[in-house]
């Protein structure tokens, strides 16, 4: 696992300057597992300082959770921290759609341990589109476990993805989202992790 996090603190050095935060701060954010309150400028934490607190705990449940506006560079920094979690020894929960979710699950399978990865479909397997099933083929060869759920195929397809993160959280001991300032879906997702007593990261991508 310390490979994993070496590996991964070289190739985010490699990647600087692309930033999850828009806006610019003197003084940086502390390094702690902050919820919303705690977040008194709403501005998230860096990938560097998610990267040092790994090193500072053990191995968790988390769910690694987000929206599916995410830009390439962004894409590049959720899956360095996605591997990074699984070659940690964390067992990352996540879902099936383009964007952050695709990207935890390609960062995860990179870390060889598809034991560590669990992802919950909102609906069916044949509900999703031809990218995310063609990934999805290649977790289940490797051994990954994949959850569909047909009994939400009836609904429409936010509804299901809101009830698909809530059986998420209900599994892990950590949240991690990815969203921006305006993304209700994921602000909403966070207030409810805390209200369980699960702790939460968030990251703004804009």
């Amino acid at each position: 696992s310390s490979e994993g996090l070496r590996r991964a603190t070289l190739l985010r050095a490699s990647w600087f300057p692309f930033p999850f935060q828009r806006r610019e701060t003197a003084e940086k954010p502390k390094v702690t597992f902050m919820d919303r309150e705690e977040q008194e400028d709403d501005m998230g934490i860096s990938a560097e300082e998610e990267l040092m607190v790994l090193r500072q705990t053990g191995p968790q449940k988390v769910a690694m959770l987000g929206t599916r506006e995410c830009s390439f560079q962004h894409q590049q920094e959720i899956e360095l921290l996605s591997e990074a979690r699984v070659a940690r020894g964390d067992h990352i929960y996540t879902s099936g759609s383009s964007g952050t979710n695709s990207s935890v699950i390609k960062g995860a399978l990179m870390a060889q341990r598809p034991h560590l990865l669990t992802v919950v479909l909102p609906q069916s397997f044949a509900k999703q589109d031809r990218e995310a099933q063609a990934l999805l083929r290649k977790c289940i060869d490797a051994g990954v476990d994949v959850q569909p759920m047909p009994e939400h195929d009836s609904l429409p397809l936010a509804e299901a993805a809101q009830r698909c993160n809530s059986k998420v959280l209900t599994q892990v001991k950590r949240l991690v989202a990815f969203a921006s300032h305006e993304s209700t879906v994921y602000l909403s997702l966070i207030d409810e992790a805390k209200r369980s007593g699960i702790v939460s990261t968030a990251f703004f991508l804009d």
